[in-house]
Parts: structure tokens; C-alpha cells; sequence
């Protein structure tokens, strides 16, 4: 009896596909926010999407959606140059070490455009549920003087327009 070697190959392969299913793993899709201008000059909430790898650990997850909110060419608040330095959950808080060009602005109404970019963005972590901004490691306000420290996160039902700058 003749056995063709190619034939049976094929067939313990295709038998040990199917008796030993591999778990295929999808990519992880986290959002991030900003706000964008209508034609009517209304300043509307937006959001884009960030892949993320397959079953990424939460800190991985909150460094690759926070690496993307402060380096997107979107618009944002934001002041440009500001950079992520660091970004990691630990006891369900979320840590967010940036660069002091995060304090290059002015207002009120930007700070708190700045504020909800990051506070939306943060949402996306399932098992984060507070918030820390540092800058440059340390526990700063904000221009305006808003500290985020130990801030639980609100949960956004809506997405409505702001008012007018």
C-alpha cells in the first residue's frame, strides 16, 4: 500500500485545526474626544477611534489611547507639544504624567474644554474610575487652577454642543 505523504499532511492538519480550535484575538477599539467647530461656530463634541493590540493590560490600553489624544493632528485643546509622559491605573485610578506644555493657554473655557477632553477619553478605560493629572510627576493645577486629583470620573450619557468661546 502506497501512502501519499502531501495528502496525509493536509488531512492531519486540516483534523488538528479542528480539534484544537485557535482563540483568534481581536483588536482592542478605544475612543478618544475633542471638540470641533460647526459652521454656525458651535463647538460640538467629536470622537475618534485608537486600535489598541489584543488583550492589552489596562496600563498598555490607557498609554496607547493617551499617546494618541496628546499627539493627534485633530483639533484640540490641548495646547501642541504637550507630551504623555507616563500613564497607568493603579487601584482602578488613573494616572496621566504630562508635560508642563499642557499649562500654555489661557481661560476658563478652555481649561475646562481641557479638563472633559480628558476626563471623556479617560471613560474608555474600563477599571479606571478616578483620575490623577500629573505634570512632570507632580500634582499641579492646571492654568485656571484646577487640580485633577483623586477626581472621580463623571459618566457622559450625551454629547452636546458647548457654548461659544
Amino acid at each position: 500500500m502506497k501512502i501519499n505523504l502531501k495528502l496525509l499532511i493536509v488531512l492531519l492538519t486540516v483534523l488538528a485545526i479542528y480539534a484544537f480550535p485557535q482563540e483568534v484575538h481581536a483588536e482592542h477599539e478605544l475612543f478618544f474626544y475633542y471638540v470641533q467647530y460647526d459652521n454656525n461656530g458651535e463647538a460640538v463634541w467629536k470622537k475618534t477611534a485608537v486600535t489598541v493590540g489584543p488583550e492589552p493590560s489596562l496600563d498598555r490600553r490607557a498609554f496607547v489611547l493617551f499617546k494618541a489624544f496628546f499627539t493627534s493632528e485633530l483639533p484640540s485643546s490641548v495646547p501642541g507639544g504637550t507630551r504623555l509622559l507616563q500613564a497607568y491605573v493603579i487601584e482602578g485610578e488613573l494616572f496621566l504624567n504630562v508635560s508642563e506644555e499642557i499649562l500654555q493657554y489661557g481661560g476658563t473655557y478652555n481649561e475646562t474644554i481641557i479638563k472633559e477632553q480628558i476626563f471623556r477619553t479617560a471613560r474608555e478605560l474600563d477599571g479606571a474610575d478616578t483620575i490623577t493629572l500629573l505634570i512632570e510627576g507632580w500634582e499641579t493645577p492646571l492654568t485656571e487652577g484646577t487640580l485633577i486629583s483623586h477626581v472621580s470620573l463623571p459618566t457622559f450619557t450625551d454629547v452636546y454642543p458647548l457654548a461659544k468661546s
